[in-house]
């Protein structure tokens, strides 16, 4: 699938997720603290690290049946 159509396969724990069923709803409760931050140094850190992971750039499709992650093309990102 990926040299045909530049899907990558989920790992099982994603697929697990994404083929639960509606009536087993899984209900996640988080509190998280975060500090005053200067937003736009922050928003290049991170742009400039996620630039040198590819996997970082894939968006979640469903192709023949299956959920699969899909490389954006850049006018995406």
């Amino acid at each position: 699938m990926l040299s045909s159509y530049g899907l990558h396969a989920l790992e099982v724990i994603d697929n697990i997720f994404m083929k639960d069923h509606q009536n087993n709803v899984s209900i996640v409760i988080s509190c998280q603290f975060v500090e005053k931050f200067e937003y736009e140094s922050m928003r290049e850190f991170w742009l400039k690290k996620i630039d040198k992971l590819p996997k970082m750039k894939r968006k979640l499709v469903k192709r023949h049946g299956s959920y699969w992650f899909q490389e954006m093309s850049t006018q995406e990102w």
